[in-house]
């Protein structure tokens, strides 16, 4: 059985507050445009909730809720964010050699302007500490992160990022090294949310629509850089 709850307002304005704190994960790697331009394209993501017969007002349960709500929109969102810079179709220039020293001096002579972001996966990340002038470097910490909780340094003033949500596919990962202005992003503050009690679960399905759109400003302001990889 199903029970909806009553709109809840104040919810979905607090969802929208916790985004614009902590939700993407590559939001400050990219340009934000405002809300109303370009056209935005409906997105709806959803999420388990514990069962707290009151977790909309107690405190604790619904900060818990709140988190979990904000980062199901940016997951989605980051992953728009990756595809798009990862579209075979645009017209940007590939680098064949994986990640290694020389890519580094090839990526140095590449016309792009700061601030410049590289994201990689986690087995190239640890191809890079294998190079003894990157893995000497600090770990940064604190504001000097785009996010959170990232692993990330940075090296020849690029911003290298590790990130597990980069596309693999036919054994080749696809790092990307891109300018901050390359690549904008855009989420309206309305966001709305449905809320269901399934009594066969005994837990809330959180339900959130909300409108997005992802566009490159500049294909020539990215670099794709495929590395093998074997899909696990």
């Amino acid at each position: 059985m199903i029970e909806t709850l009553p709109k809840n307002k104040d919810y979905e304005k607090d969802v929208f507050d916790v985004l614009m704190k902590q939700g993407s994960k590559l939001r400050n790697t990219i340009t934000t445009q405002d809300d109303t331009k370009p056209p935005l394209v409906s997105r709806r993501v959803g999420h388990w909730c514990d069962d707290h017969p009151n977790f909309l007002t107690d405190r604790e349960h619904r900060l818990l809720a709140l988190d979990e709500s904000a980062a199901c929109i940016g997951r989605q969102a980051d992953s728009f964010i990756v595809n798009a810079l990862s579209d075979t179709s645009l017209d940007c220039r590939t680098f064949t050699d994986g990640i290694s020293k020389k890519t580094f001096s090839d990526l140095l002579l590449a016309s792009l302007g700061s601030p410049r972001i590289m994201l990689v996966g986690w087995k190239q990340w640890g191809e890079l500490l294998n190079i003894p002038e990157f893995a000497i470097l600090n770990c940064l910490e604190g504001t000097d992160l785009p996010f959170p909780e990232m692993t990330a340094r940075r090296w020849h003033n690029i911003l290298i990022i590790a990130h597990s949500g980069l596309v693999i596919k036919e054994g080749e990962r696809k790092c990307l090294f891109y300018n901050k202005t390359a690549i904008s992003n855009s989420i309206a503050s309305e966001i709305e949310v449905d809320i269901n009690y399934e009594q066969d679960y005994r837990q809330h399905f959180i339900q959130i629509k909300y409108l997005q759109k992802t566009k490159i400003l500049c294909e020539k302001d990215i670099i794709q850089i495929p590395c093998l990889e074997k899909k696990e």
